[in-house]
């Protein structure tokens, strides 16, 4: 009789990299694309350029109502695609406004940079007025993969609008810079770009460079399936697809070889996490896991399928996050959630997983491990980071454009409410206004990230984007 099952999440970390070739041109040739700082006319101007080499990938930023004070952070790109150690530039700005102080700050659940394999090649400005003076509101900046075209946003600052300033570094460039002005506020700011050229598969162990980007795109088999599976999941609750990373793929890898087991105090055996007591882990694991284990064996379709049925035992109204065991979906007395809401976690962003054959309790069969990063069922105590990362469904999405292959995507979803414009850019005319939940037809998405629906343009941060336009 086949049987299934689930583990709780955890926080556990890895990174075990392809090996790729890079090829890089020197950043700040004459050619190199610059932006006039833009949106305030005052404040002492700045100009501040990456190390030789590096390349922006966020900022150390205060922010409250606006942007009070920034400084860039930068990071070289080494030759697996991935970014190195990062280096934080001198600090412009007034000292009001909230303070993240590392990549992923935990308290807000935002990260402060990109992913670990991307880097900033565009920026978005929205304007804000704080003492009768124009300045910087919020920052967007787009986060691009180093390896491919995939990309997302990393919001600095905190508004419920999208950017009217658009700053896109050319073709073969990506940011090594800023340039503005700044005084008690951020008054303006303006993109630096340098040239910058595709990490590309060099010699290695054959990992594919492109399995990091595009959702699913580059996947077969099972890691097709299991990939797919949580984006089908995550796109009924509006949820943005996670994109497939072969480094988490390598440390779910790396787990399930050697089928760690533990004992309860009961003396009762199970599959223990990278975060478990005893089982030789690192206390630098940042990222969230789910595993599952069934005999004689386990597809990756089903393994997310008993990860999400804990729907049925979720309270949107009075949501918590439970931890524990279940075996299949018609036995969780101990009413556990954790799986589910890792698997819709509007906060993660990558995915990867593995499986092996592993033996429990005399039975022999699959046990899948995925990871997640940003791991998700952070800060889940605290008020309103459920309602906000584990939204309820939403009736009559489609979700069949979410498996790979061609970009046929004819549906989205709207994340949240968002003006509806005649024109792409912010800067005609408001012709309606979207709700969170609705769906329409999507002709496609441009470069700057504005989308065009069936009746009118929006900004690509307020949909459910299926794949790269």
């Amino acid at each position: 009789m086949s049987r299934h099952i689930v583990k709780t999440i955890r926080k556990v970390a890895g990174s075990l990299l392809a090996i790729l070739a890079l090829a890089l041109a020197a950043p700040g040739s004459a050619s190199s694309k610059e932006f006039a700082p833009a949106v305030g006319s005052g404040g002492s101007p700045f100009r501040d350029l990456c190390p030789a080499g590096q390349y922006l990938v966020g900022t150390n930023a205060h922010t409250g109502a606006v942007i009070d004070q920034i400084s860039i952070t930068c990071a070289p790109v080494k030759p697996d695609g991935t970014v190195g150690a990062l280096f934080h530039g001198p600090v412009h700005g007034g000292p009001g406004g909230g303070t993240p102080k590392d990549p992923f700050d935990k308290k807000t659940e935002r990260r402060t940079t990109c992913a670990d394999n991307e880097i900033v090649n565009t920026m978005g400005l929205l304007p804000g007025t704080q003492q009768s003076r124009q300045v910087v509101r919020l920052i967007i900046f787009n986060c691009v993969l180093t390896t491919g075209t995939e990309r997302h946003n990393l919001d600095i600052g905190d508004a419920p609008f999208f950017p009217t300033i658009y700053q896109n570094c050319p073709a073969g460039e990506a940011a090594i810079g800023l340039q503005g002005r700044a005084g008690a506020y951020v008054d303006a700011l303006g993109l630096i770009c340098g040239p910058f050229t595709k990490v590309v598969a060099g010699n290695g162990n054959g990992a594919n460079p492109g399995s990091g980007s595009g959702g699913c795109s580059g996947l077969a088999g099972e890691e097709l399936a299991i990939c797919n599976e949580h984006n089908v999941e995550r796109a009924k609750h509006g949820v943005a697809p996670l994109n497939w990373s072969p480094d988490l793929a390598k440390n779910a890898q790396a787990w399930v070889n050697a089928c760690h087991t533990a004992k309860n105090d009961n003396g009762d055996e199970f599959f223990c996490h990278q975060s478990t007591s005893g089982c030789g882990t690192d206390a630098s694991y940042h990222f969230g896991e789910n595993l599952s284990f069934g005999w004689p064996s386990l597809g990756g379709k089903d393994a997310v399928d008993g990860w999400y049925c804990e729907i049925n035992v979720y309270d949107f109204d009075h949501p918590a996050v439970q931890g524990g065991n279940l075996q299949g979906c018609d036995k969780n007395p101990n009413k556990v959630t954790g799986h589910f809401t890792q698997v819709v976690w509007r906060g993660s962003t990558r995915l990867g997983c593995a499986r092996n054959t592993c033996s429990l309790g005399g039975n022999t069969g699959t046990l899948w491990a995925c990871e997640y990063d940003p791991p998700g069922n952070f800060n889940a105590d605290q008020p309103g980071v459920l309602d906000q990362n584990v939204p309820r469904p939403m009736q009559g999405l489609s979700t069949r454009v979410l498996v790979a292959g061609p970009p046929a995507q004819t549906t989205t979803a709207i994340i949240s409410d968002v003006d509806l414009y005649d024109i792409p850019g912010g800067v005609g005319k408001v012709i309606g206004v979207l709700r969170k939940g609705q769906h329409f037809p999507l002709v496609g998405c441009r470069a700057d990230d504005w989308c065009q629906l069936s009746n009118g343009w929006v900004w690509g941060s307020f949909i459910v984007r299926n794949h790269a336009p």
